[in-house]
């Protein structure tokens, strides 16, 4: 065993242990096969298991080979970890691991709680699901397999047991496979009478279309969105289909269509926040009246210049304040349709940004018109690598994010900027992805 698995057993003392694989045992205590181990980063390890075999453990065992004294413990057992200690004569670890009533009563508890989280009963579907949150994807297939193998075709839950699968098999970049399981949650939907209308079906065809668009076949994925657009439409509002037209687009701008990229990303960007653009636009004149955007524009300019006069040269305090503020400021002249100061307060707000980046990187995607794929990658991969550090000056991805979001919107207004449009779009669902845990 690994030294950093070992270390993983002795602080979690006490502690329960599921295992996710078959495990091989024997009565017998082996010793043929124990030697101390002369690899730096391992560690000879001895399992002792002690069972109180008048409990009736929540996941079997069973004899395979009663000459051979072999027990096999299947996916899933759970044991306490009761201690962890080294044999100082033999140098082995010893790893006792304990079956009782009262690990059972504890196990029991748990299971209770599982099922509350996840809403449905703990079986070998919800193992599944754990291992897909640890992003055990392997181990969340095999024991979606075995749900999906013991359970009768009937089951109320094994449509969702195969969009599950299908799920780890798209996190495991397998997409044919997951496909396949997604096509056979849409046909189990059909069979049972499920309405073509239910909201079921949005999520499954938004699925299949993220599948495709993995698999580079963006035509059959704009289909399927389409088809959960027309579907959420008839139970949500429009705003709720904002993540669809994204996608939508970002498919078309795949293929080539850069006109209806640019028409599906700028409604997107319109309709996204609650006081955006998309409430300009809106047929009720009276939403113009609601706001005083002089007195706001004056209001905002007059802490922005209190802000820039007190920030220290030395530290980034304020920083996020001030790109905040631009970002404001630029929202309302936008409101006021003063599109090119609109422009100008958004490129001040992501400078703050590019200004704390590598001056090699800041100068590559300053550069709107001249922006790759790669250089996209290149700074994903950046903010990514350096999120840490951001969040403790703290400059929040989120704002990068919605300040691109209006640059670009900006500039679509300008038919003579579709590819700088399309670039900043690309900018902003780069930033988007990536997420900050506050």
């Amino acid at each position: 065993m690994t030294k950093e698995k070992l270390i993983k057993l002795k602080v979690n003392v006490n502690r329960f242990l599921s295992i996710n694989e078959f495990y091989l045992t024997t009565i017998e205590k082996p010793t043929h096969i124990l030697e101390q181990s002369e690899s730096a980063d391992m560690e000879c390890v001895l399992f002792q298991i002690d069972i109180d075999t008048s409990t009736e453990t929540i996941h079997s065992y069973t004899i395979i080979n009663s000459y051979r004294s072999e027990i096999l413990f299947t996916f899933g057992t759970v044991f306490q970890i009761h201690s962890v200690a080294l044999d100082t004569n033999t140098h082995i670890w010893n790893v006792k691991l304990v079956i009782n009533k009262e690990v059972e009563n504890q196990v029991i508890d748990l299971i209770g709680q599982l099922r509350d989280k996840f809403g449905y009963p703990f079986d070998f579907m919800t193992m599944g699901d754990l291992m897909d949150d640890l992003e055990e994807y392997n181990k969340a297939i095999e024991f979606y397999r075995i749900f999906l193998n013991e359970t009768s075709e009937d089951d109320e839950y094994i449509p969702m047991a195969y969009k599950h699968l299908g799920l780890s098999y798209y996190n495991n970049a397998s997409y044919t496979e997951a496909l396949e399981n997604y096509y056979k949650t849409l046909m189990l939907y059909r069979s049972r009478s499920i309405s073509p209308h239910d909201k079921l079906f949005v999520d499954i065809y938004r699925h299949i279309g993220f599948a495709y668009s993995a698999r580079h076949q963006y035509a059959i994925a704009i289909d399927y969105y389409k088809e959960a657009v027309r579907i959420q439409k008839t139970h949500l509002s429009y705003m709720s289909t904002t993540d669809f037209t994204h996608v939508i687009g970002m498919a078309y701008s795949e293929i080539g269509d850069k006109q209806k990229a640019l028409d599906y990303l700028s409604r997107t960007a319109l309709i996204k926040h609650e006081d955006s653009p998309f409430m300009m636009l809106s047929d009720d004149p009276s939403f113009k009246k609601t706001i005083d955007y002089t007195t706001a524009l004056e209001s905002f300019q007059k802490v922005l210049t209190h802000l820039l006069n007190n920030k220290s040269s030395e530290t980034q305090q304020f920083d996020y304040d001030i790109a905040t503020l631009h970002y404001k400021i630029g929202e309302i002249y936008f409101k006021m349709e003063k599109y090119e100061e609109a422009l100008n307060q958004f490129k001040n707000g992501v400078d703050i940004y590019l200004n704390l980046f590598p001056l090699t990187l800041s100068n590559l995607v300053r550069n709107y018109d001249t922006i790759t794929d790669t250089s996209i990658l290149i700074l994903q991969n950046y903010l990514s690598e350096h999120e840490f550090h951001f969040r403790m000056i703290p400059l929040r991805y989120s704002l990068l994010a919605k300040t691109y979001d209006y640059m670009a919107t900006t500039y679509f207004l300008d038919s003579e900027h579709i590819e700088t449009t399309l670039s900043i779009y690309k900018l902003s669902t780069a930033v988007e992805s990536i997420q900050q845990d506050y």
